[in-house]
């Protein structure tokens, strides 16, 4: 395993920062790499609630605003969940793919 470590933040805490949480601790085990991700603080605008999935989640810090963990010294990559386009109406778009676009890429 790498000795030099990489210092990541993560931006919001459901289930995607769960995701990433999981993904940067297990990386270093299925396969070799440079550096070792540590991640050191997670945000969310709910105090409460992104405290407790720190807790869970193993991480040692908390900010409630993304802009916060950005410009703190113990992150040197922020990391956050692709944001999910809208439609006209202003609802969340769905990305889930649609069957045909499945069955085309398994081709």
């Amino acid at each position: 395993m790498a000795d030099a470590k990489l210092r990541v933040g993560i931006v919001g805490y459901g289930m995607m920062g769960r995701a990433h949480c999981y993904g940067y601790r297990v990386a270093p085990m299925l396969r070799r790499l440079p550096v070792t991700p540590v991640v050191t603080v997670m945000s969310g605008r709910n105090q409460a609630a992104v405290e407790a999935a720190a807790t869970a989640y193993g991480v040692p810090a908390t900010v409630t605003d993304w802009r916060d963990l950005i410009t703190r010294d113990d992150v040197e990559s922020p990391t956050t969940r692709p944001a999910r386009p809208r439609t006209r109406s202003g609802r969340r778009a769905s990305i889930t793919p649609s069957a045909s676009t499945t069955a085309s890429s398994r081709r």
